[in-house]
């Protein structure tokens, strides 16, 4: 029983360690310097009720964003993807950044970013999609 105690200790205080380095953001998408493309136009740190997306990283050069459906509106998702969300295409969908969308050093920080690492890389980013969330895990460089 001592070790069950123990093992359960041990995961309460990893999962409290990895809800600290969570940041929550209002995440426009559209694209470089807002001209409506696709991709990263900012990423703004903002309170949990306002946030459409949380950002933790999943390893040293890993970033996930996690995005709430439900506070994007169907244009939203369409700039994300360049189409609606559908069941159909829903396990295919690519997030494209096509240029290095660069962190500001309040979220590197939060999320304890090394100093030798300044952007999101650009790329092509699989996606993975639920009812209530959207996920997609960035490179960091």
């Amino acid at each position: 029983m001592k070790t069950f105690y123990t093992i359960l200790l041990i995961l309460t205080a990893t999962i409290s360690a990895a809800q600290e380095n969570r940041v929550a953001v209002e995440a426009n998408f559209e694209g470089r310097h807002c001209r409506g493309d696709r991709g990263i136009c900012s990423l703004q740190s903002i309170g949990k009720q306002e946030a459409n997306a949380t950002l933790y990283k999943t390893t040293e050069n890993i970033l996930t964003m996690e995005i709430f459906r439900n506070r994007l509106s169907p244009e939203q998702e369409i700039q994300l993807f360049g189409e609606a969300i559908t069941p159909e295409n829903q396990d295919r969908l690519v997030f494209e950044q096509p240029e290095a969308q660069s962190l500001l050093p309040e979220l590197k920080s939060v999320l304890k970013i090394d100093e030798g690492i300044y952007n999101i890389a650009p790329g092509s980013y699989p996606a993975t999609v639920t009812k209530e969330r959207i996920f997609i895990r960035l490179s960091l460089r």
